[in-house]
């Protein structure tokens, strides 16, 4: 079992020039400063800076294979706990041509757990021709299996093609089972991608979410989920429901570009694109949706201190027991601790 289980707190410290590279051998292979974080384990209170490159060959993955390999600047793969952590790491295919696939400024493939109070500078761009297939954006590629996103800041630069194969987000690229983003933002800047999230699939469910950054991009390589260019969300086919949606920066398709299937309430824009690019209203629910001069919209209520850290112990005792994974080769290096 290589799943990391125990604590890991940073106390503040910076872990500066970590250099990691994973290339598809064996039958996994999770990268990062942690390669997989368990359901056990805890990673608080460090910042991250380095590079991480992802080498996964010329030929398309399978299903099972996108899940086996993922990069993030914490951890490959999560079950477990990040809280109060800071990500400047560079995630880039690692030769000129490779495909990659779910990459994250904290975590590549988010499987349960929380992030909580975090602040990702990641950078996530494309290096020559490469083959981005699934899962990319600024906190996570992908939060499934009820994982929680919350308090945490993006403010990323993603700039990975516009020929990438999946949705991207400033905060994660796809969202779905339960999972839930609560009270968090983006300034960042995400090309051929969306403010928050790329996709809210299944019963997944977003609260609180603000845009500040700049979006584009068209709907791109013939495929219907795959919406870009809109502040909050792309595409929306969930039970669940979007509360509390504000939009200060730019965009092309307004809070959301696609809505499939879906329950809005209260959502605030102030630019000129508008509100929608488009709606099934057979099965989607809109209410105190409208545009205006000035947005007005949340404070955060970001866990600090002692009740942060009470959050924190909660969180923990919550969460069950760790999943096994094997056959995992990285390679990773890093310096300067301060």
């Amino acid at each position: 079992e290589d799943a990391f289980a125990g604590t890991f707190d940073g106390q503040g410290h910076g872990i500066h020039g970590l250099a990691v590279v994973t290339e598809k051998i064996g039958d996994r292979c999770y990268g990062g400063l942690f390669g997989n974080l368990g359901k056990k384990g805890v990673i608080k209170n460090v910042r991250v800076s380095g590079v991480v490159k992802q080498m996964l060959g010329s030929g398309n993955l399978g299903a099972s294979d996108k899940l086996n390999y993922t990069v993030g600047g914490i951890a490959g793969r999560s079950a477990g706990v990040i809280y109060g952590c800071e990500s400047s790491v560079v995630l880039t295919n690692g030769v000129t041509y490779s495909n990659c696939n779910y990459m994250g400024g904290f975590v590549g493939y988010q499987h349960g757990g929380v992030i909580e109070a975090c602040e990702s500078y990641a950078i996530l761009y494309k290096n020559g021709s490469a083959n981005f297939q699934s899962g990319f954006g600024g906190v996570t590629g992908c939060s499934t299996n009820a994982s929680l996103i919350r308090y945490t800041n993006s403010h990323v630069f993603i700039d990975i093609g516009s020929t990438v194969l999946s949705n991207v987000g400033g905060i994660t690229g796809t969202l779905s089972g339960t999972s839930q983003i609560r009270e968090c933002r983006n300034t960042g800047v995400i090309n051929h991608g969306c403010g928050i999230v790329g996709s809210v699939l299944e019963q997944a469910s977003v609260a609180y979410a603000w845009n500040e950054g700049t979006t584009n991009g068209e709907n791109g390589m013939g495929s219907s989920t795959v919406r870009r260019g809109a502040a909050i969300a792309g595409y929306v086919k969930t039970s669940g429901t979007l509360s509390y949606l504000y939009n200060t920066g730019e965009c092309i398709y307004g809070l959301i570009n696609d809505l499939q299937m879906g329950t809005v309430n209260h959502g605030r824009s102030d630019t000129v694109c508008g509100l929608w690019g488009t709606v099934d209203l057979q099965h989607s629910s809109l209410h105190d949706c409208i545009k205006v001069d000035e947005v007005n919209g949340f404070e955060s209520t970001k866990s600090t201190g002692a009740l942060g850290e009470a959050k924190l112990n909660a969180a923990i005792t919550l969460l069950g027991k760790m999943k096994s994974c094997s056959g995992c080769r990285r390679r990773t290096y890093f310096f300067r601790i301060n």
